[in-house]
């Protein structure tokens, strides 16, 4: 999860800083990730952010699985249309 464009404002600034990120550690109360300074992640924002990377990891993939048949239809229609002949449905 890519956290670069979340840490913004006072509290997050530094945690830009990679020695300063590295502090974080696991509040087992907050159910969240903390660090020193007082920042910490919503444990909601988090569990979201990780089912939406989940999803694109796993429309990736079905794209790649994919992508070869359906750029073959496309390029197969495409010159289709070009040539006049009816394209396949």
């Amino acid at each position: 999860m890519d956290l670069l464009a979340e840490l913004w404002g006072e509290v997050f600034e530094p945690l830009k800083d990679v020695a300063e990120f590295a502090k974080l550690r696991v509040d087992d109360d907050l159910d969240t990730i903390v660090w020193p300074n007082g920042a910490d992640l919503s444990p909601e924002w988090s569990r979201q952010q990780v089912k939406a990377a989940r999803e694109g990891v796993r429309a990736a993939e079905q794209f790649k699985a994919s992508g070869t048949e359906w750029l073959t239809l496309l390029l197969w229609s495409q010159v289709n249309l070009c040539s006049g002949t009816p394209t396949r449905a």
